[in-house]
């Protein structure tokens, strides 16, 4: 199942990076940059999950079209 995440990540409290994730993979990402981006070295990752919350949807003559996906985030504690 593809998962949907949004990562900051922290280097002695000051923003170091953003990056979301959308791939069937997305718990090995998240495994990977625990170890790349250690507490040992001043780093903190927050980790949100996105929850589809609404769909825009367009009806015509040719059919049912998405026209844009919300989604809400939810922290994720991880160890």
């Amino acid at each position: 199942m593809k998962s949907r995440y949004h990562i900051n990540i922290q280097k002695q409290h000051k923003l170091w990076c953003q990056m979301n994730i959308d791939s069937t993979w997305a718990e090995d990402v998240l495994a990977d940059l625990v170890v790349r981006y250690p507490k040992t070295e001043g780093f903190s990752i927050e980790i949100y999950q996105a929850h589809e919350s609404r769909r825009i949807l367009e009806t015509s003559h040719s059919g049912l079209k998405t026209l844009a996906v919300e989604y809400e985030m939810t922290a994720v504690e991880r160890e």
